[in-house]
């Protein structure tokens, strides 16, 4: 039994169910943000107008699949939740091959032929003995003259 500021005790009644509030308790806001963009999901509209009218939390963004093209959308709206112009995307499929890489071509016209070599080689071979004997001769002239100092 309650008592009254005066001391006299305070009747004990009961609310019938029908006056008692119905109202939901409200769950106290938080400062973080609502995530709407779900990885495990694809949201999906019909065509623009479905984008359009596909309501984003503010300050979110979120990826809209298109049921009726090969395009998506990227619908985001600010902190305020004014929504930013829609955009619009189209895509196609990377289809991964397996490719040989590319050799580079090379431009065989500045090399010399194994004929060509041989050539060559045998003008050095025919050049050499007389390079030899030249040079074997001044040698002998060297240490003559040294030898007649």
């Amino acid at each position: 039994m309650a008592i009254y500021n005066y001391g006299l005790p305070m009747p004990n009644y009961q609310v019938p169910a029908t006056y008692q509030q119905q109202y939901p308790i409200q769950q106290t806001v938080s400062n973080t943000p609502i995530n709407n963009n779900s990885s495990a999901s694809i949201i999906w509209v019909q065509g623009e107008a479905g984008a359009k009218a596909y309501p984003v939390a503010p300050g979110n963004s979120v990826l809209l699949m298109d049921s009726e093209s090969e395009c998506f959308y990227i619908k985001s709206t600010d902190t305020s939740g004014i929504p930013m112009p829609l955009r619009a995307f189209t895509y196609t499929e990377i289809v991964q091959t397996q490719q040989e890489p590319e050799r580079e071509s090379i431009d065989t016209s500045q090399f010399v032929t194994r004929s060509e070599l041989d050539e060559i080689r045998a003008m050095i071979n025919d050049l050499k003995p007389k390079t030899m004997s030249k040079k074997e001769s001044k040698d002998e002239q060297t240490v003559s003259r040294n030898a007649k100092q």
